[in-house]
């Protein structure tokens, strides 16, 4: 099931594969019968690397793949606790802004009423 076009019209993730492991990644999910979609346009910006489409549903077997071999499989939808920690940190940190901008706002408008 190499190659479907159908999988970039379903619920899927991408991931990027360096262009040396290309051939060992696409025979390994050959075997896994893994069905995919190769971008054939590279991104300029990602250097050498190649943008696979995958399905959702085969999230976990490309998970155990990866950690079974030298292949780096870079993802945007593999999830990492580090990124969870980091959002709770920016929320706590806009909202500290949000207040001492609040406080500013209202010191100056208190120093306005105070002094004709």
């Amino acid at each position: 099931m190499p190659k479907d076009i159908r999988v970039k019209f379903r619920d899927h993730f991408k991931v990027d594969v360096r262009t040396k492991d290309v051939n060992l990644f696409e025979e390994e999910l050959n075997r896994k019968g893994v069905s995919y979609y190769v971008d054939a346009v590279p991104d300029v910006f990602s250097g050498s690397l190649v943008q696979y489409y995958l399905l959702n549903k085969d999230k976990e077997i490309l998970e155990t793949f990866s950690e079974g071999n030298e292949i780096i499989v870079l993802s945007e939808c593999l999830e990492y606790p580090v990124f969870n920690e980091e959002q709770k940190f920016m929320h706590l940190y806009l909202k500290l802004v949000g207040v001492f901008i609040l406080l500013l706002v209202a010191l100056k408008i208190i120093d306005e009423v105070l002094r004709p």
